[in-house]
């Protein structure tokens, strides 16, 4: 994890990291990213069971999903895992969507502090698929 995780997961709300990884186990998952396409050339993106989906916020706007949050997730009672940068643009697309009603909604932090989760969740696997 990054040096400032423990602080922007304070600031910024971020959801248990064991509940990510469970919800990021389902199918039935929405996996949101609302970095700018730019961001998400650069480094890739998330991949999980879940369904892959992109939406360009800024930390005070996220009009596309403002003006329609089910053309990015149907059922309010799906699981959602929204990861930005640094967690700071996730926090408005999880208020737009807990606002909405949808109840599932987990801020994930950065694309970084994701990949780290996947990372260690599979050098434990390994580990315990050795013993």
């Amino acid at each position: 994890m990054k040096e400032d995780y423990f602080e922007r997961a304070k600031n910024y709300g971020f959801a248990p990291q064991l509940d990510i990884l469970a919800a990021l186990s389902r199918s039935d998952t929405v996996v949101l990213d609302v970095r700018r396409e730019e961001e998400i050339a650069e480094t890739g993106k998330v991949q999980g069971n879940g369904q892959w989906k992109s939406t360009g916020c800024t930390p005070s706007a996220c009009p596309k999903l403002a003006a329609d949050p089910t053309q990015f997730v149907q059922d309010k009672e799906t699981p959602v895992v929204i990861y930005c940068r640094s967690g700071r643009r996730a926090v408005k697309a999880q208020e737009i969507l807990e606002q909405s009603g949808f109840t599932k909604v987990m801020n994930a932090g950065g694309y970084d502090d994701l990949m780290d989760m996947l990372n260690w969740q599979q050098r434990d696997n390994n580990q315990n698929a050795r013993s």
